[in-house]
């Protein structure tokens, strides 16, 4: 009997049936009737979450919207008469959150993008960007040196001005890296290179009135890094040049993702492994005394 027949069974039974996938079909692994897959890069927090769905169930036609942070998987049904995928993932896009449906190739099954082999994805730039990140965290750790052996200059040396000049230069110097020039060098290359993604992100979620995390953090680097040419370019005003600011803010920032996704992948590596463990085949014992290996699936009580 085919699947659509037991759907329709059912249904007359009283309990709606709709078939998933029929083994074997040109349809396999297909999605159900009226059910769209999104696939959302765009977020990033549990809020990016609730603006998904809200922004889809917003929309005519849409009758139920479930979003998933950790696979960044976006399932919803639809109406007969609703919108495409291609018009929910425009719309997901432009709310600033990027966004693309996922298509089911004609006359095949379609080809699961699993978690596991997404973050395998990212496996081969985790290193670089843990490399990166440290470099800026350290280069950030030196800038901030230098304000801490300046208070400690000025604590030993009472008062002193050339006691205090004596300590200072054993304190807080350090060779072209304690210079304001060379923070200011390593922040532009932090913005330009490993942090524009963030920045950009950032921007155009807070151009379409929908902020994130990134915007978040475009402010802080912004704010940082506009107060630090204002204090070199008007030396009048009396600041202190900050240039260390966003390059630590953008270091550890990178440095938190980088290890999140080697969790992720760590944690969907040893998952694979668990379910390669689960049994596929059973030994079936014949009233003959013959046996014979069959599908797991098929064992049942009784």
């Amino acid at each position: 009997m085919q699947a659509s027949a037991l759907a329709s069974l059912l249904s007359d039974a009283g309990f709606q049936s709709t078939v998933v996938s029929e083994a074997g079909g040109a349809g396999a692994d297909s999605l159900a009737p009226g059910e769209l897959r999104l696939e959302i890069e765009g977020l990033t927090c549990g809020a990016c979450v609730s603006k998904a769905e809200e922004v889809l169930m917003r929309e005519p036609g849409v009758l139920s919207a479930t979003v998933n942070l950790a696979t960044k998987m976006g399932t919803v049904k639809v109406a007969p008469d609703g919108p495409t995928a291609q018009a929910l993932a425009q719309l997901l896009t432009d709310a600033g959150l990027d966004a693309k449906a996922l298509k089911l190739q004609k006359g095949a099954a379609r080809k699961r993008v699993t978690p596991l082999e997404r973050y395998k994805r990212e496996e081969k730039d985790v290193f670089w960007r843990l490399s990166v990140a440290l470099f800026l965290v350290v280069s950030s750790v030196v800038g901030h040196l230098g304000h801490v052996g300046h208070e400690l200059a000025m604590l030993a040396s009472d008062g002193d001005m050339e006691a205090f000049h004596s300590t200072l230069l054993g304190m807080d110097h350090i060779p072209v890296l304690s210079t304001v020039w060379w923070q200011a060098l390593v922040a532009v290359v932090a913005m330009l290179f490993p942090g524009s993604q963030i920045l950009k992100d950032g921007f155009k979620s807070l151009s379409k009135g929908a902020p994130n995390m990134n915007s978040m953090v475009l402010i802080g680097v912004v704010s940082a890094f506009t107060f630090s040419l204002a204090a070199v370019a008007l030396p009048a005003l009396g600041w202190t040049p900050e240039f260390s600011e966003p390059v630590m803010l953008l270091g550890f920032i990178l440095f938190g993702r980088a290890l999140e996704s080697r969790a992720k992948l760590q944690s969907s590596s040893e998952l694979q492994a668990l379910l390669q463990l689960q049994v596929t085949e059973a030994r079936l014992l014949r009233a003959d005394g013959s046996t014979e290996l069959v599908p797991a699936d098929l064992v049942a009580v009784g």
